[in-house]
């Protein structure tokens, strides 16, 4: 055997043990949670939205008795930042909290611009998206809801399948404009009046959704919008989400209008307020399946069948329309 080849498989040799060691080399000691109680659904949509952002999901899911999480599974990243919120802390679910308000944004990756979202969902696209406008007790100002077509579609055909209930599926995106005025006067149009804030929920894979807001420029923000009831996304935000003793106007009188007409008028036109039978068979602002406030499934159903009897159907709507109809015979019936 000649030199050249003896400093080959030397270097050979060399290599193989060094990665061998570097495979061998423990890594830190794992983080470690309890499982969240009944009561910690802050705890439990943090948990999980950790998971979400890890490099590896664990085998084992947030209501397993403890929760291990190494570096390997987090990734360098994720798991210095988290065991640094939790050394800050002696209550685990208080350490998970800082890190959320630290670090939600960043390590969920949401898109930086209005813009970039719009390119991604394209909600304007009135072919596509259903839009409702609605004065908000939460914004203080006019807020012009959108949701997608397809996923209140979704949400229609496999309410049966999930038991009497709309859940929307992953992907999912509503986005909420807030205009307001220095008056803030309801007659006042929407052109005439200023943008100051733009909210988005989208739903995970693991069935949760993300929460974030954009500011007056349109840039990806965390700071609430003032003189409103919001706060840090996205703790604020699960407060009235992810409760289910929270009730919102206009949605949550219609149709029986206890708010007022004046305010539920705002957020179903009058040409679908003969609709009752849809708003009631659906009750979704009392159901609230998938921590969704408003009547958007309803609203999208009564609209196609108004639709369908002025014989003005789009060519999307009738593909909604005729696929309903068979599923929901008392509803679209005359």
């Amino acid at each position: 055997m000649n030199f050249s080849r003896i400093a080959f498989f030397s270097a050979a040799l060399l290599t193989l043990l060094s990665l061998l060691a570097a495979q061998s080399k423990p890594f830190p000691n794992p983080i470690v949670l309890p499982k969240p109680k009944p009561n910690q659904l802050g705890y439990r949509y943090n948990l999980k939205t950790v998971l979400e952002s890890a490099v590896q999901k664990p085998d084992r899911d947030t209501l397993s008795p403890v929760l291990t999480l190494s570096e390997l599974q987090l990734g360098p990243n994720l798991y210095r930042d988290l065991t640094f919120a939790l050394a800050k802390s002696t209550a685990p679910d208080k350490g998970l909290q800082v890190f959320i308000d630290r670090y939600y944004y960043e390590y969920r990756g949401f898109l930086k611009t209005m813009s970039d979202l719009e390119q991604k969902y394209p909600f304007r696209d009135a072919n596509l998206w259903t839009h409702t406008e609605v004065q908000s007790d939460i914004t203080n100002g006019t807020r012009h809801i959108y949701a997608s077509k397809l996923s209140l579609f979704a949400a229609l055909l496999d309410y049966k399948k999930n038991g009497d209930k709309l859940i929307y599926p992953v992907g999912t995106a509503f986005v909420s404009e807030t205009f307001r005025s220095d008056s803030l006067k309801s007659s006042e149009t929407k052109s005439e009046m200023k943008f100051v804030q733009a909210e988005v929920m989208i739903k995970r894979s693991d069935g949760e959704w993300d929460f974030f807001m954009y500011s007056e420029q349109r840039q990806l923000t965390l700071q609430p919008l003032k003189s409103a009831r919001t706060g840090t996304s996205p703790r604020t935000c699960l407060t009235c989400h992810y409760n289910p003793d929270v009730r919102h106007e206009p949605f949550a009188s219609f149709p029986n209008e206890r708010a007022g007409k004046n305010i539920a008028s705002v957020a179903v036109p009058d040409d679908l307020r003969g609709g009752e039978r849809v708003f009631k068979f659906f009750a979704e602002s009392q159901a609230r399946a998938d921590h969704i406030f408003g009547s958007y499934a309803s609203l999208l159903v009564a609209g196609v069948k108004r639709d369908a009897a002025a014989g003005k159907l789009s060519l999307h709507d009738k593909f909604i329309y005729e696929k309903l109809k068979p599923l929901y015979p008392d509803l679209f019936a005359r």
